[in-house]
């Protein structure tokens, strides 16, 4: 599978908010980016609820790791509880990525 590797992390532009034209209405918009190891601001997440753009934006940038531990818990030797430990803890780390 190709994508882009390494950190993917929420950006810290600090200025989270823009005005989009519609339909002659102004609405208030929150923007959060994810940046990619090789691109500032590659991805965004754009929603009208602040905390639904943020947490978003927190799901796409823990991407990678969440595929990461999923590839490695469905190889998971079920039989070696050393390596199934070591899978479920990236697998905890990711959803902590994720959802904190």
């Amino acid at each position: 599978m190709k994508y882009t590797k390494g950190e993917w992390k929420l950006s810290s532009n600090a200025d989270n908010k823009f005005i989009r034209e519609t339909e002659n209405i102004d609405e208030l918009v929150y923007l959060y980016c994810v940046d990619l190891p090789d691109h500032k601001c590659a991805i965004y997440s754009v929603n009208y609820d602040k905390e639904i753009a943020r947490a978003n934006a927190k799901l796409i940038a823990a991407a990678p790791e969440l595929l990461d531990a999923l590839i490695e818990l469905a190889e998971c030797d079920y039989t070696s509880g050393t390596h199934l430990s070591c899978a479920i803890i990236k697998a905890k780390q990711a959803i902590k990525k994720a959802t904190e």
